[in-house]
């Protein structure tokens, strides 16, 4: 009996041994004749229709299935990072990584999975927002060559060992040494993101760009300016040691389309540069920040509701902005123009749905910090920290600003009035405010009948209210058909903008 088991136990080790081999020699095979190195074509969804250079480090780890990591360029403007993993159901490879766009832009980095086909040909998958991650754009491509592209520049591969820091002091690799060249960069690193400023003399032409850094501060997507042109551009730190940088003069690359795009790749400025010193001197990477657009009218995150956005804009010393289209702010700037004080008005009508903020702008233009507070409620002021999403003019319109005479001719000095909301003669809305800060109003659309009741605040330029709507088609009896709260501003053009959320 013990014989027969342990042949039974070495039948079974051989069974497990060829099973093993069969696999390795699969897996072996996978990875020879699969690999995302080579170039492809840019094709997927909002894809700038370009190429898409990808190399391979050839990096193996088999406790974790990983096989290799790839690093990869998309049109120029783009860059992906991703590891590369074997799928044994599918005896296929698929990658999962980051991707970045150039630019300080919301909209400019996410990640993406893209599985390989078996014969190694094409790929698909999707890719994603950083912000929006549960909404997928498909993504596939087409294998254009199999070969390693000629240099490693054209994958932006990245310089890891010995670790390298980006900061320093940089000369382009080309010029003399009598030119008038020196670029001054400078990292900041904490528990709001990573950033980076940028302040450069190149002969006549003197600049500056920051925005923010990625994969361990070695490489960055911001905005760049002189005194007469603005961009976007990318830096990366090489795998040869020097620090490479693209400039192109467009404001944003969203809804960028093809004919654009070569359009502003012909006129792409590139420099490369090799590091002089590991500490620039104090102050010298923002010796030429007065030629940003850093100012208060950029987009922010709103943490206080979650996922959402915080448009500002900025006109003289007055910021006006829009926070998850569930409220506005407005406030005034001090000498320094980087303190704003005002008030916030939520929607709603309880009075718990109003109050103050004091916050400022960070030295570098990269967050804000302060407090804001209730004004019913007496408690200490809560701490309100945002990070800057986007320094173009691309969401501009969002920030809704209140109506100005210039706009106009002249300035309605409140939300009184009678407003079209709809193209029936009798699709009106009127809106009256009384001296108690309090607003009524009634409507009438499609047959819909509505009522609001709340309050005006900003010297009558924004009001809050409850909403109330009976509709004859559902007609429940004693009370309304739908309700909710609203938030509504004194708008451009004789018009008010209206945000309401509707309560299920």
């Amino acid at each position: 009996k013990q014989k027969k088991v342990e042949v039974a136990v070495m039948r079974l080790f051989s069974r497990f041994l060829l099973l093993f081999l069969i696999f390795f020699v699969v897996f072996v095979n996978c990875q020879e004749d699969q690999t995302f190195e080579g170039s492809w074509t840019d094709t997927c969804a909002n894809c700038f229709g370009g190429i898409l250079y990808i190399c391979s480090k050839n990096l193996r780890n088999n406790e974790i299935g990983y096989v290799e990591t790839i690093e990869g360029v998309y049109s120029e403007l783009g860059s992906i990072y991703a590891d590369v993993f074997y799928d044994s159901q599918t005896d296929s490879l698929y990658a999962e990584g980051t991707w970045y766009e150039s630019g300080y832009n919301d909209y400019t980095r996410g990640g993406f999975r893209l599985n390989l086909s078996s014969d190694g040909n094409n790929f698909n998958g999707v890719w994603w927002y950083e912000n929006q991650k549960c909404l997928k754009f498909d993504w596939s491509s087409n294998r254009i060559s199999s070969n390693r592209p000629s240099s490693s520049k054209e994958c932006r591969a990245l310089y890891t060992e010995p670790r390298a820091e980006l900061g320093g002091v940089y000369r382009r690799v080309d010029a003399n040494s009598d030119d008038v060249d020196s670029f001054y960069l400078c990292t900041l690193s904490n528990e709001i993101g990573d950033f980076y400023t940028l302040s450069y003399d190149i002969g006549d032409v003197v600049g500056y760009s920051y925005g923010r850094t990625y994969q361990n501060q070695l490489a960055g997507q911001g905005s760049w300016y002189t005194d007469s042109s603005k961009g976007i551009n990318s830096i990366w730190y090489t795998d040869d040691g020097d620090l490479q940088i693209n400039f192109w003069e467009v404001d944003s690359i969203q809804d960028l389309d093809f004919t654009e795009y070569l359009i502003i790749n012909s006129k792409k400025i590139s420099y490369e540069l090799i590091k002089v010193d590991d500490d620039p001197p104090a102050g010298l990477c923002l010796s030429r920040q007065d030629l940003a657009q850093s100012d208060w009218t950029t987009v922010f995150t709103d943490t206080v509701f979650g996922q959402g956005r915080l448009y500002t804009c900025q006109d003289g010393p007055i910021v006006e902005g829009v926070y998850s289209e569930f409220g506005f702010l407005r406030g005034i700037l001090d000498a320094t123009k980087r303190n704003l004080r005002g008030t916030w008005v939520d929607s709603g009508a309880r009075f718990e749905d109003h109050g103050t903020f004091q916050i400022e702008l960070h030295p570098e233009f990269f967050y804000f910090e302060g407090t804001w507070s209730v004004d019913s409620i007496d408690v200490d002021p809560i701490t309100w920290v945002e990070k800057v999403l986007d320094v173009s003019d691309f969401y501009k319109s969002e920030c809704y600003e209140v109506n100005k005479p210039e706009r106009r001719g002249q300035l309605r000095t409140d939300l009184n009035g009678q407003y079209s909301i709809g193209s029936g003669t009798n699709e009106v809305i009127d809106i009256c405010l009384y001296d108690d800060n309090v607003v009524e109003g009634s409507y009438e659309y499609q047959g819909i009948k509505g009522f609001l009741t709340g309050y005006w605040q900003q010297e009558g330029q924004t009001f809050q209210a409850f909403w109330y709507e009976d509709d004859p088609s559902i007609g429940i009896e004693g009370e309304p058909d739908f309700k909710g709260i609203e938030v509504d501003r004194n708008t451009a053009g004789d018009g008010m903008t209206r945000f309401l959320h509707v309560f299920f």
